[in-house]
């Protein structure tokens, strides 16, 4: 597969991801304070959130560099079933898992979507390329929120997350098919005792 490929399908990727980032940011504590969850609850499930995913991050690290396909889908696989997940159970535990989980994919996907671009380009293809895969993510996450949000005032919220899950989907067919899991560069894979003692 070729280095454009790869760039090309992540930054089709990044725009599925933006959409779904949007309707998750933007809609996911609207959808708190309807199902009956006062600010306080909301401001503790993320932070509550939050922490679970700075608690995993040293994993997602040394879990990156053993094979970057895994965490980029187990990353669009979390923020799936965060998107799923709140209509499935639309109580405060239900909130606190989506926010886990959304906070904990988003932290996955950026050491393991960087790792990706290194070994696919060239150094000097490198700024360009995140430059792309950013653009798409960014224009995705302006354009979603209004029409979520139109979407949301006539048919309801469960409309919106369907189509952040269905946008998850297609990244993680799109992933699968096309993203190489381990890097190609040949540099010798650190062990777990080789990071613990430096």
């Amino acid at each position: 597969m070729s280095n454009n490929v790869t760039v090309r399908v992540l930054t089709v990727v990044s725009a599925l991801r933006g959409v779904s980032v949007a309707i998750l940011r933007a809609f996911l504590p609207v959808y708190a304070i309807v199902i009956g969850m006062d600010i306080g609850d909301i401001g503790l499930a993320v932070t509550l959130s939050s922490a679970v995913s700075v608690l995993f991050m040293p994993f997602i690290g040394f879990a990156t560099d053993l094979n970057r396909k895994v965490i980029l889908q187990l990353s669009v696989i979390l923020m799936a079933s965060a998107s799923i997940i709140p209509i499935l159970a639309p109580n405060y535990l239900g909130i606190l898992i989506a926010y886990i989980m959304f906070f904990t994919a988003f932290s996955a996907w950026i050491p393991a979507r960087g790792a990706v671009v290194v070994d696919a380009v060239t150094p000097s293809a490198m700024a360009s390329s995140f430059t792309r895969m950013s653009l798409a993510f960014q224009v995705a996450r302006t354009l979603t929120p209004y029409v979520a949000g139109v979407i949301i005032v006539n048919y309801g919220y469960e409309y919106v997350f369907l189509i952040s899950l269905i946008s998850l989907v297609m990244a993680s067919v799109l992933i699968l098919m096309y993203v190489r899991g381990n890097s190609g560069n040949g540099v010798k894979k650190l062990s777990i005792k080789d990071v613990l003692t430096g």
